[in-house]
């Protein structure tokens, strides 16, 4: 038999080794530090975000890498958290490499360990690197439709800059084709006639059967046209034999130095695969989630075989209806599969005891020995055993002990020597 140190610490370790092996292949990187910041542990995740190995990822502080022009902004936001002990979350770019920059999401919360008066943090860190890119992505476009605008509207009286809209037209990814004041396509570059199954000089109507815009699209462009007003909005297209696109649409028209409308651009982005893309990140976002709930439900309410027949269940924290409802549905489940005679429920990290908190223990035990196991309560300081007798809580059901190890002990006693049943003992003396 293991002496009752080793025994607790036995426990203590195996708690540790399931929690860390829950979150080491989490979808989502996971770390925590010290109050300056030192990576003190991380899960596989975390080295991968930082293009380190496990062993450097636990190097320096995390915020080592965060990008030059980022850095300030970190840190201060960073010592705000730390020194107030509260939640912290910011998005940074990353130097992962010297041709690698990634931008990171950190969320973290502080973690207050009563046994050493120290805080620490637990962070969480998911890389945002497409949605920063997306958005560029979108300025960018915004600023080539603002800078067509402003050569065509040049156009007529230099000349000369007709060879570079010319080419940059040409050679866009985005399908442009050009129509004139009398409703006729005049222009349409190589992106645009990949996309469509029409020709030249057809007439606006036969353009939008090609494009296969909507009604509502159709009347929408005409009249931004009239009034030479520019629009742009994200649309599905219905091309006829070609199928279903989703793009993002835009047009303006193109006005001469006497402020004449001498035609109407129309550029069309395929937006496909941006779509597929955000498909596939929806997916893996719902992927985290079930992950993340998965992973608090079992760190909420862990129950641990301590030995043959013998399950324990440290508590820690607060206690509300719905986690109360949980520890129930555990302890029974843990009963059943270990096919438990003693539950061992340890309250010592209970943050309050209320008349809630008794009756989820009374349920508990009640339900224990319906299947055959009894419940012994441990961690139950002398403030916990005054605040039971003033609720008026009948206890009489379960043996009560000071301490996890006393509680193991007498379990452990009791496996070996059937002999007489459990007595309830409140806060007894140690041994």
């Amino acid at each position: 038999m293991c002496e009752p140190g080793q025994a607790d610490k036995a426990t203590r370790d195996g708690v540790d080794r399931r929690l860390r092996a829950l979150v080491a292949m989490a979808p989502i990187a996971m770390l925590e530090t010290t109050i300056d910041g030192s990576v003190s542990w991380a899960n596989n995740r975390w080295a991968y975000l930082t293009g380190a190995t496990s062993s450097d990822a636990l190097e320096g502080r995390w915020f080592d890498a965060v990008h030059p022009d980022d850095l300030a902004r970190v840190v201060e936001a960073w010592r705000r958290a730390t020194s107030e002990h509260v939640s912290i979350t910011i998005e940074c770019r990353f130097v992962v490499t010297s041709t690698v920059i990634r931008w990171i999401q950190f969320n973290g919360a502080p973690l207050f360990d009563p046994s050493t008066s120290t805080t620490t943090y637990a962070m969480t860190a998911t890389d945002v690197t497409d949605k920063h890119e997306l958005n560029e992505m979108a300025r960018t476009t915004t600023g080539l439709e603002s800078w067509a605008e402003q050569s065509a509207a040049a156009l007529a009286e230099q000349g000369k800059e007709l060879g570079i809209f010319a080419a940059l037209v040409a050679s866009s990814a985005d399908a442009i084709v050009i129509v004139d004041p009398r409703g006729k396509a005049r222009y349409a570059n190589g992106a645009f006639r990949k996309l469509f199954d029409i020709g030249l000089d057809a007439s606006l109507d036969e353009l939008f059967i090609a494009l296969g815009v909507d009604d509502s699209t159709k009347d929408t462009l005409r009249a931004a046209s009239a009034a030479g007003e520019s629009w742009r909005s994200t649309v599905v297209l219905e091309r006829p034999r070609l199928g279903t696109l989703h793009v993002d649409l835009s047009s303006f028209s193109i006005i001469d130095t006497t402020s004449r409308t001498i035609g109407m651009a129309i550029m069309i982005r395929d937006l496909s695969i941006h779509k597929e893309a955000e498909v596939e990140r929806s997916r893996l976002h719902a992927e985290i989630i079930v992950a993340q709930e998965a992973a608090i439900r079992e760190l909420s309410t862990p129950l641990l075989p301590i030995g043959p027949r013998v399950i324990a269940m440290p508590l820690i924290g607060s206690i509300d209806a719905t986690r109360g409802q949980r520890i129930l549905d555990t302890l029974l489940a843990g009963i059943n599969r270990h096919h438990a005679d003693f539950a061992i429920l340890d309250v010592t990290g209970v943050r309050r005891m209320d008349a809630d908190i008794a009756d989820i223990l009374l349920r508990s035990a009640n339900a224990a020995k319906l299947l055959g196991a009894n419940v012994i309560l441990t961690g139950v300081s002398p403030f916990v055993a005054k605040t039971l007798i003033e609720l008026g809580a009948d206890m009489s059901g379960i043996r009560t002990l000071a301490t996890l190890e006393q509680g193991i002990d007498a379990a452990f006693s009791r496996t070996r020597f059937h002999t007489k049943p459990l007595r309830r003992d409140v806060n007894p003396s140690p041994k």
